[in-house]
């Protein structure tokens, strides 16, 4: 699940997967702005078949803490 993660934000805020790591996330990627994580967060809840609460989608400021989120809805 990482390397997807890591494939599908970079799409989205067009950066290089390579220059992402499970650390990254909007206070470390410019790119990274509030619309870019409306747009991630869409996509991973269209991609992995779930919805956010607002809670969860606001406490999201890595990768690392997207993919427990994700975790979390699909166990």
């Amino acid at each position: 699940m990482e390397k997807e993660l890591l494939n599908l934000i970079s799409e989205i805020i067009e950066v290089q997967p390579s220059d992402l790591s499970m650390d990254s996330g909007p206070q470390i990627i410019p790119e990274w702005d509030s619309l870019a994580h409306i747009t991630i967060i869409g996509a991973v809840e269209s991609k992995y078949n779930i919805s956010f609460n607002m809670n969860d989608i606001l406490s999201i400021k890595s990768i690392s803490e997207l993919k427990n989120k994700i975790e979390k809805y699909i166990d």
